[in-house]
């Protein structure tokens, strides 16, 4: 019951962050993550946002597919540092930090969860228009909880209109 509350709460505060963010655009969030595809299908859930005071970028896709009494949820956050009003595009940076996260659920209940998180992502920013977000990225994500090996990202794709949060 405890997950189901919290799996609520997480989805109407990604929802909340996104209203504005559309405005006639589909956001987008996609890669092949160790063979396999990855498609953020759950639009209030994919979502950037930019700090312009730390120059941080955060880049955020949601995939769930659910049927009755069981599902999956995957999850991918990629954060950057870039002052996107003083570089020359494209440019590419280091991610400081890419999160993968795998989900199985039974019931209400998580089954298996496997976890990838760390350095050696890098993301390409093709296109910057002061409030859409264009680029790639790929690299590899290091193996954390319950995953034995460091997960291969390729050909990312992101769209995504950025929310500014506080300045």
């Amino acid at each position: 019951m405890r997950g189901l509350r919290i799996g609520c709460v997480l989805g109407i505060a990604l929802s909340l962050l996104a209203v504005d963010a559309g405005a006639g655009r589909k956001e987008l969030v996609k890669a092949k993550i160790d063979g396999k595809r990855f498609k953020g299908n759950l639009q209030p859930a994919i979502v950037g946002s930019r700090d312009a005071t730390l120059d941080l970028v955060t880049i955020t896709g949601l995939y769930q597919r659910i049927r009755p009494g069981k599902g999956t949820v995957k999850s991918l956050t990629i954060l950057a540092q870039v002052d996107l009003d003083a570089v020359t595009l494209p440019v590419t940076v280091p991610a400081f930090m890419t999160t993968y996260l795998d989900t199985t659920v039974v019931g209400f209940s998580p089954t298996e969860q496997k976890m990838w998180a760390g350095e050696g992502v890098s993301i390409t920013i093709t296109s910057w228009d002061g409030s859409r977000l264009v680029g790639t990225f790929e690299g590899t994500i290091p193996a954390a909880e319950a995953a034995d090996a460091a997960a291969v990202v390729e050909k990312g794709k992101f769209k995504v209109d950025l929310d500014y949060g506080a300045q």
